[in-house]
């Protein structure tokens, strides 16, 4: 498969890597910009077979060729920051070509 062009990845977010809890409260690793990434909105509501709710905000794309820093991965319960937007990390996943990683749809509430 052919990279996505960085044309098609105009924005920057900052990620909160999620690392756990201390005191019940969630704990993050230090903010870290990442750059030529793709925030779409997504307009999808869906029930669990437990019958909670799934209501996702936005898909980001990050292309594993043109995106930067390289090698990132995505951990769920993580913190995105875009614009003045604050989101989850509700799923991560990679997409792989024909031999390597392709790109990362991550999944935010």
């Amino acid at each position: 498969m052919v990279a996505i062009p960085k044309r098609l990845l105009p924005h920057t977010i900052s990620y909160e890597e999620y690392t756990g809890t201390v005191n019940s409260k969630p704990t993050y690793a230090k903010a870290e910009t990442i750059y030529n990434v793709r925030v779409e909105p997504v307009y999808q509501y869906a029930l669990s077979s437990l019958g909670d709710a799934k209501n996702d905000r936005f898909t980001i794309i990050y292309d594993s060729r043109n995106s930067s820093p390289k090698g990132k991965t995505f951990v769920a319960k993580s913190r995105i920051t875009f614009g003045d937007i604050v989101l989850t990390v509700r799923n991560a996943t990679p997409f792989y070509d024909s031999k390597r990683l392709h790109h990362w749809e991550v999944n935010c509430v």
